[in-house]
């Protein structure tokens, strides 16, 4: 009856508020195109005290107060630390943030470094070996963050990773494809 849908009607609970995270993002969507303002991806390297998942890492890093929605990807690229892959108009907020809560970023990693491996059956090997080990091992971890992370973001980020001469040309391109298949 019309009367019970009304009292259906009044019984909703109201609408959520729009989060302060939302109305940011929402804003972010309609601001106008700054050619000045820092484009591309960059990595925030921080340490770790111990063995830590993804997702741990993700609420630890909101409860400090961070905006995980603004991390694109995260790595774990060698023992003791993390690599959080965020835009570059978030890299500043992200490293005064930490510096506030005490967290030191790591100013100078270098994810190719030979020294990362630790890989028991590489102890032995050439620094040659040794530096094409860690060059495949972050190529392994471009690939897999292109097919974690948003599709609508995988363009632009392959291209990063393509610029930091972390994977080819061709592997980026096919990764692309497969994630954002053109219409016939």
């Amino acid at each position: 009856t019309p009367k019970t849908a009304w009292v259906q009607i009044v019984k909703r609970p109201a609408p959520k508020k729009l989060t302060e995270r939302k109305l940011k993002a929402t804003v972010r969507a309609f601001s106008q195109y700054d050619p000045t303002a820092p484009q591309g991806y960059s990595y925030v390297y921080i340490p770790r005290a111990r063995k830590i998942n993804r997702s741990e890492i993700r609420h630890r890093l909101s409860t400090i107060g961070i905006d995980t929605g603004r991390i694109v990807d995260i790595t774990l690229p060698a023992h003791r630390v993390i690599g959080l892959l965020v835009h570059n108009d978030f890299t500043t907020d992200l490293s005064n943030h930490l510096k506030a809560c005490k967290v030191v970023p790591l100013e100078h990693f270098d994810p190719l470094d030979e020294k990362h491996i630790a890989n028991p059956a590489m102890t032995n090997a050439s620094a040659t070996d040794r530096t094409r080990f860690a060059k495949a091992l972050q190529q392994d971890r471009c690939i897999r963050a292109l097919r974690y992370v948003r599709a609508y973001l995988v363009p632009s980020v392959a291209r990063f990773f393509v610029d930091q001469g972390w994977i080819a040309d061709s592997i980026a391109k096919e990764i692309v494809a497969e994630r954002n298949p053109r219409p016939l």
